[in-house]
């Protein structure tokens, strides 16, 4: 009995320590409620636009930097450049993707330019 029952507690020591791990990882892909009040507020982005719902987590992660990046903390101008410019670049890819079904802009020998 002592046998299963430690079996049992090693298991859902396992389940909690995954969804633990999933829950954080998904986190650092995520953008902030501050992250979507500088975006409507600067550039007119809701966050139920399709640019921001289509965006692969790691354009978040990189959305995400740019709206915190501590080198343009001083300058909103410079800090509202980068994040209009890389979300102009992720429109970009996502109009190409659109044109080009099942093909992916970003692999070696794409006909992305």
């Amino acid at each position: 009995m002592q046998k299963g029952r430690r079996s049992a507690e090693t298991t859902i020591c396992a389940i909690a320590l995954g969804f633990m791990l999933v829950t954080a990882s998904a986190q650092g892909y995520a953008l902030s409620h501050d992250d979507y009040v500088y975006l409507k507020a600067t550039q007119h982005v809701e966050g139920s636009d399709a640019l921001l719902a289509l965006l692969s987590p790691r354009e978040r992660a990189h959305l995400h930097d740019l709206i915190t990046d501590p080198k343009t903390a001083n300058d909103a101008s410079a800090r509202d450049k980068n994040v209009k410019d890389a979300l102009a670049l992720f429109l970009k890819h996502q109009l190409w993707d659109e044109a080009h079904p099942g093909k992916f802009w970003d692999v070696p020998g794409s006909q992305y330019r």
